[in-house]
């Protein structure tokens, strides 16, 4: 089994995710926000990293700069959890950050689930 590691402001989302990836037999760790996110990612390097796009402080964007910055963490499997429409810009960016799949918010627990089954794959 995996070990995920979910970066979100909102403890709804991440009690969310944690009970889909737990009942997959996955093991969660949850950052309330990103500058905890890189602190559990760099001590348990983690199968995938979700992170919201939007939080206070370091969101998402820049929370997977500093993955991708980060030798020891450059080559994590990252999961980008937004509700934002994926623009042109916002393309660019996810694949310039190689950011592996995008996990549409709302999503149904089974989509959720099959998002980070193929990021895991």
């Amino acid at each position: 089994m995996a070990t995920v590691l979910i970066v979100d402001d909102d403890a709804n989302n991440r009690l969310l995710l944690v009970s889909i990836l737990r009942h997959e037999r996955h093991t969660a760790l949850e950052a309330e926000n990103g500058v905890r996110g890189l602190e559990l990612a760099a001590a348990h390097l983690p199968d995938l990293v979700i992170v919201d796009l939007y939080m206070p402080g370091v969101d998402g964007v820049t929370f997977i700069r500093r993955v991708r910055e980060n030798p020891s963490l450059s080559e994590l499997r990252i999961a980008l959890s937004t509700g934002t429409v994926i623009d042109a810009a916002m393309e660019d960016f996810l694949q310039l950050y190689r950011v592996n799949v995008v996990i549409p918010k709302p999503a149904e627990p089974q989509e959720i689930l099959d998002v980070i089954r193929a990021a895991l794959a």
